[in-house]
């Protein structure tokens, strides 16, 4: 198997129905209005890079996106890796998909100097053994209805990729979470 990444408006056509496809398996039929996203298409103020994981068929299996985005910390601004829209096909879970795609994401991030990186988990415990851990912090951000919240969102969670250490305090994501 083997990672391909390419920047968001640049989706390898014959790619496509294969990330859509893995996207229907990992979060049932539920429309990108319901899930609050699509996974590809990007929300229209952020740019991702794209790491996918095919098989020796070039099958997608797995799936990742990686933002980078100014948020805010009291009156320090800095960037922040995010990833978003993790997905694995059913036949190759428990496998290293997810474990191999956030470690590439990693780099991405560490090659842009970027000391955290951020992701809100539907099963934490998967990304413990990648050195994430629970975020306590409130979180500022921008919900799917446009509105501005203030809240500890369940399942986020942080792992710090340089020297710096994770900040106490609220934490204003300046957007909606990815």
């Amino acid at each position: 198997m083997k990672i391909i990444t390419f920047p968001h408006d640049q989706i390898p056509p014959e790619l496509l129905d294969d990330i859509d496809s893995l996207y229907a398996e990992a979060y049932g039929n539920v429309s990108d209005e319901q899930r609050g996203d699509s996974p590809t298409e990007p929300p229209l103020s952020e740019a991702f890079q794209h790491f996918v994981m095919v098989d020796e068929k070039g099958t997608v299996v797995g799936n990742l996106a990686a933002y980078v985005r100014a948020v805010k910390h009291k009156d320090q601004e800095f960037q922040l890796g995010m990833i978003g829209d993790v997905a694995t096909r059913t036949t190759h879970k428990k496998q290293g998909v997810a474990k191999s795609l956030v470690k590439a994401a990693h780099m991405y991030f560490a090659e842009q100097s970027i000391e955290f990186s951020v992701l809100f988990a539907y099963d934490p415990p998967v990304y413990k053994s990648s050195g994430y851990k629970m975020i306590e912090n409130e979180i500022r951000f921008v919900d799917g209805r446009g509105e501005w919240r203030t809240l500890r969102i369940k399942g986020s969670m942080f792992c710090e990729l340089g020297q710096a250490k994770w900040p106490a305090g609220e934490i204003d994501l300046c957007g909606p979470p990815v």
